[in-house]
């Protein structure tokens, strides 16, 4: 068509098809880019999933760690301290 308009002389038609043809190609990009995922966008959503997994892993651990801090400080107040004849430790006053 390109080829005809030329041919016949007339810029204008060939400049309406030539913005045409841009406009559909934009516009069939922009569709397919919603709807279909890059093979970087595949990656980088696989990554953040693999990484809020890791974070419930150690979110969890961090949950086991404090109990078993918990239990070494009742522990350290109900056997070490009762031995020693010591005041429980207080925060407030230092000792």
């Amino acid at each position: 068509m390109i080829k005809y308009a030329l041919e016949q002389g007339n810029p204008l038609r060939s400049l309406a098809y030539i913005i045409g043809s841009v406009i559909i190609a934009v516009v069939l990009n922009f569709l397919f880019g919603f709807f279909f995922d890059s093979p970087k966008e595949k990656a980088l959503k696989r990554e953040i999933a693999q990484m809020s997994l890791q974070y419930d892993l150690v979110h969890r651990e961090m949950g086991n760690l404090e109990k078993v801090i918990e239990h070494l400080q009742e522990t350290d107040d109900n056997l070490y301290r009762t031995i020693s004849e010591l005041n429980r430790f207080s925060p407030r006053n230092g000792r």
